[in-house]
């Protein structure tokens, strides 16, 4: 089960699974509005499974939202979600006793081009304005917090990995283990993608239409064509400013 709310959270395991079948490369041409850098051999295919997923009614049916869709998990009526590591603390009111926890990375198949890398990224930014009072004070501050023992405090704290490497490595805590597990167990390529920061419209359209694909009402290549099409209006419109990525 996924939070069917927010589009943003089936794309995960969207990208993820393009991602690992088909290449970095192919989400870099994406991410760049690459012409028909959608149609790329290999992501129909990709998308497929998650299209089976949903014929074959192995989700929870209903329009969750994040907290619902966990509180559902948690209440047995789903043996795996698709969310991040702040699932620990944020529902730790309502965890059922001896309720054990693991993280697992999106599947991957054989022949798949990036089966090892991973998908994981911050959740959330830290910024010291231009004109704040005092700047270098600011930077102290995030030196501290972004250090590794600051950075450990986080994860013990709020169950949940932190950006600086080895965060992780020295919390009691069976759900954060098998994170840090996954994470330093993957090829060191984390999976992402930018055009959702890049262009609003963009991003949009895909929730919408990953929240199409995920509800059963398009199939893989439908959301693939869809997307193509969406992306050809940006990559068309000489308003909007464009973004590039390299790596």
């Amino acid at each position: 089960m996924h939070d069917a709310a927010h589009g943003y959270y089936p794309r995960w395991g969207l990208f993820a699974s393009i991602w690992k079948a088909v290449g970095k490369q192919a989400v870099i041409d994406i991410d760049n509005l690459k012409d028909n850098a959608w149609k790329a051999d290999g992501i129909v295919a990709a998308l497929e499974p998650w299209e089976k997923l949903v014929k074959d009614k192995l989700l929870l049916p209903g329009k969750l939202d994040h907290t619902q869709s966990q509180q559902a998990f948690l209440d047995g009526k789903a043996a795996f979600i698709q969310v991040g590591t702040w699932l620990k603390n944020e529902m730790a009111a309502t965890i059922p006793p001896g309720f054990e926890l693991t993280l697992s990375d999106y599947w991957s198949k054989s022949g798949d081009k990036a089966a090892k890398d991973v998908f994981a990224a911050s959740g959330e930014g830290f910024v010291v304005p231009s004109k704040a009072p005092n700047k270098e004070a600011a930077k102290e501050f995030l030196r501290a917090i972004l250090s590794k023992a600051g950075s450990a405090k986080f994860a013990e704290l709020t169950k949940s990995l932190a950006s600086t490497k080895g965060s992780g490595d020295n919390v009691q805590d069976t759900a954060l283990a098998s994170a840090n597990t996954l994470v330093k167990g993957g090829s060191g390529d984390l999976i992402s993608v930018k055009f959702p920061d890049f262009y609003a419209d963009l991003d949009k359209e895909s929730q919408n239409l990953s929240e199409e694909l995920m509800a059963g009402r398009l199939t893989a290549a439908q959301f693939v064509d869809k997307m193509q099409a969406a992306a050809d209006k940006v990559a068309k419109d000489s308003s909007i400013k464009k973004q590039t990525r390299t790596a």
